[in-house]
């Protein structure tokens, strides 16, 4: 990682720490961003959402990331993504490209749901936030495939029994109930002997 690199993620850690969904320190990190960009030879432009490109010629590859931040965010989450975009940008000046910081993608993610094109590729430098590389002793892996996310919600309903007085398959415990289901979806997301033999060979 080069010196400038370090300079410029320290740049957007001394705005704040939290860099909210559209806030006015999310604003300062896109505003220097835009500059970076310009000091690349790039073209900038935002979208509706706000979202931000600096790009040259035909750019049909984008790299990049985000800029604001969760509450408790280190220094390179988003940002390593968007400053090596723009640091590649600047070192490669003959390559139609585009380096991307979307906007808000810790609130939904709002900015990248809403781009108004697509590009026949995309690339985030990203900081591992788990466990991974660090039980492999790499310091480096490619991404091929991300874990998806969901959200729900269950009501569990039962009967108020005494706890002393009846037996455990007399009673109708809601609290029985959701321990079941955490037992099922645990089960459910150990990884098959089939698994570990791919994750061996891979």
């Amino acid at each position: 990682m080069s010196f400038r690199t370090l300079e410029r993620i320290e740049a957007v850690y001394a705005i704040a720490q939290h860099r909210h969904a559209y806030s006015a320190e999310e604003d300062a990190a896109h505003e220097l961003a835009a500059g970076w960009m310009r000091d690349a030879g790039l073209d900038v432009t935002r979208d509706g959402a706000g979202n931000l490109f600096g790009s040259r010629g035909d750019a049909r590859v984008w790299a990049g990331s985000h800029l604001d931040s969760v509450p408790t965010a280190g220094r390179f989450d988003g940002v390593l993504g968007v400053v090596a975009a723009i640091e590649a940008a600047d070192r490669l000046r003959d390559r139609p490209l585009a380096a991307v910081a979307f906007r808000a993608e810790e609130s939904g993610p709002m900015g990248s749901k809403k781009i108004e094109s697509t590009p026949d590729a995309y690339l985030e430098v990203h900081i591992e936030q788990g466990p991974v590389l660090a039980g492999l002793h790499e310091p480096l892996g490619v991404v091929t495939s991300i874990a998806g996310q969901a959200r729900g919600r269950r009501v569990f309903q039962g009967r108020a029994d005494h706890a002393g007085t009846t037996p455990m398959n007399g009673r109708r415990s809601p609290s029985i109930a959701s321990i079941a289901l955490s037992r099922r979806t645990a089960a459910a997301a150990r990884p098959t002997a089939r698994s570990r033999r791919h994750a061996r060979s891979a």
